[in-house]
């Protein structure tokens, strides 16, 4: 008769299958309970952010509503007047720069006159200064 031969082998196999199946299970039903608790999370969040804007929303009478519309027409009101003066100021500035261009195109202009004029003084100076010479020349060729 055969001996019969029983190993332990199989059944060892068979038991690490199972319990890397059994991991691999684990390890998804973890991933799956993160996304839910993650998701839990969320809508946690979501309830408690309700819950405070009906709450604050419920707490605001009418008087408050029409002290809120008041201080926003104001706050208009104020960002109308800013945004004026603002163009004002921008007006005034480029009228400012207007007049500093044409103070600037004065001042280049009074310079070439003064140039011109300093100019012609110079050469009637310098004729007059020629003529004096001359005269004296001829003073000293008629008493030689």
């Amino acid at each position: 008769m055969k001996k019969w031969k029983f190993t332990l082998e199989p059944v060892r196999e068979h038991r690490m299958n199972l319990e890397e199946q059994a991991a691999t299970k684990l390890a998804e039903e973890l991933k799956t309970l993160a996304a839910a608790s993650e998701e839990v999370r969320r809508v946690r969040e979501q309830a408690l952010l309700l819950a405070t804007r009906c709450a604050q929303e419920s707490q605001v009478d009418s008087k408050t509503l029409q002290q809120w519309c008041e201080f926003h027409q104001l706050m208009q009101e104020r960002l109308q007047r800013a945004l004026a003066r603002e163009k004002q100021a921008g007006a005034a500035c480029e009228t400012a720069r207007a007049r500093w261009m044409q103070a600037r195109m004065d001042k280049e202009a009074v310079e070439k006159i003064r140039e011109t004029h300093l100019r012609a003084h110079a050469a009637a100076c310098l004729a007059q200064e020629q003529q004096v010479l001359d005269e004296f020349r001829n003073d000293i060729k008629e008493a030689a």
